[in-house]
């Protein structure tokens, strides 16, 4: 009965999460498995997994996932060059830790073996590491 006006006014604010867990250091050997794992405050809040300035894409060597607000990287068959900061980045905030991977000792798979050799000829030796 008659008109009427309404005027609301609605505000969106992007949710952000502040991390409740932080990433810790990890050390891990050759051919292992290392697992870094953060908290954030809110679940549904997407993560960016960096490894230095590159950001990791999941893969067979990486794994990632999302278990409420837990966000787990996994890394696999480890190798040296996998050491270095690595980082879960979410908005504006980010967590950070170091990977240490220690290298398999070199082992003999076949030892050197006595050889005899004439005079004025060659003599080959030959063994096989890890």
């Amino acid at each position: 009965v008659g008109e009427h006006t309404s005027i609301a006014q609605l505000t969106i604010r992007v949710a952000t999460a502040a991390f409740i867990r932080e990433l810790q250091n990890v050390k891990g050997e050759e051919n292992g498995t290392a697992t870094f794992t953060c908290e954030l405050s809110l679940s549904g809040i997407p993560v960016t997994w960096m490894k230095g300035s590159n950001a990791i894409l999941p893969s067979k060597k990486f794994d990632t996932k999302e278990e409420g607000t837990l966000k787990v990287l996994t890394i696999r068959d480890l190798k040296p060059e996998d050491s270095g900061i690595y980082a879960c980045v979410a908005g504006d905030k980010q967590s950070t830790a170091s990977l240490e991977v220690k290298a398999a000792p070199v082992l003999f798979k076949r030892w050197l073996q006595n050889e005899e050799v004439q005079e004025g000829s060659t003599a080959r030796l030959h063994c096989e590491l890890t």
